[in-house]
């Protein structure tokens, strides 16, 4: 009986001890399991954080795409304009040659041709200068205009007009020649109808009595003699020697 008792006895305590081991390696079990989800949150949040980053890269990857293709036909353009400026350049440099090369063989056509262009120029300049400032002095009959030209005699001091010495000029010429001014022109007279018809009882041409219109009066620089220009010969009233 003793032996029994002391086997279970024995039993009992490597159970105990066994047991108290199996403790041990659940406890340890338990913390690595624990220990496994802590990496296990945090790999979730590792992946979490490059999925994000691929998102946004893959985003950059794509805008850069963009960027690139932009570029590149950028470039082209750039590429077309500068074949284009290189064309342009070869052009102008074959046109400079040509001119350098008549300058040397033939100088004095050259400046002949520069010469007239700048006389050209300087014509057309005062002639727009002249018609401006007779107009801006209220001449603007064709023949009135060319008889101021005449009497003014100005001769261009520059290739640029002087506006102030021009219109000193004309003024001076029509000041004692005030027939080269445009006429007023007056309004003509509207003859109101009566009792709803036109007068017919030579009020609208004539006289009440029929009669004839008087002569027209004679208008401005009707007696100043013939134009400076043109081929009138009407007999002038003003003494000989004034225009």
């Amino acid at each position: 009986m003793s032996d029994e008792v002391n086997d279970n006895a024995a039993e009992i305590k490597r159970l105990t001890s066994e047991n108290t081991r199996l403790q041990r390696e659940n406890a340890a079990l338990e913390k690595s399991v624990r220990e496994a989800d802590g990496r296990a949150e945090k790999a979730e949040e590792r992946y979490k954080e490059v999925n994000d980053t691929y998102r946004d890269r893959r985003h950059d990857f794509k805008q850069l795409t963009e960027e690139k293709k932009a570029l590149e036909e950028k470039l082209k353009e750039v590429e077309a304009e500068r074949d284009q400026f290189a064309q342009d350049y070869l052009a102008k440099d074959e046109e400079f040659g040509a001119f350098k090369a008549q300058a040397e063989a033939e100088p004095n056509a050259l400046l002949d041709q520069i010469k007239t262009l700048t006389t050209n120029l300087r014509t057309i300049k005062h002639e727009t200068a002249y018609e401006k400032a007779a107009k801006a002095l209220k001449v603007s009959d064709p023949t009135k205009f060319k008889d101021l030209l005449a009497l003014a005699r100005h001769e261009p001091d520059g290739d640029d007009p002087d506006d102030a010495k021009i219109a000193e000029v004309f003024s001076a010429v029509i000041k004692d020649r005030p027939w080269l001014v445009d006429a007023a022109v007056e309004p003509t007279p509207v003859v109101e109808p009566t009792n709803g018809k036109a007068a017919s009882n030579g009020t609208a041409h004539g006289s009440r009595n029929g009669a004839a219109s008087p002569p027209a009066k004679p208008g401005p620089g009707s007696d100043r003699g013939e134009s400076v220009t043109s081929g009138s010969t009407q007999a002038s009233t003003r003494p000989i020697g004034r225009l």
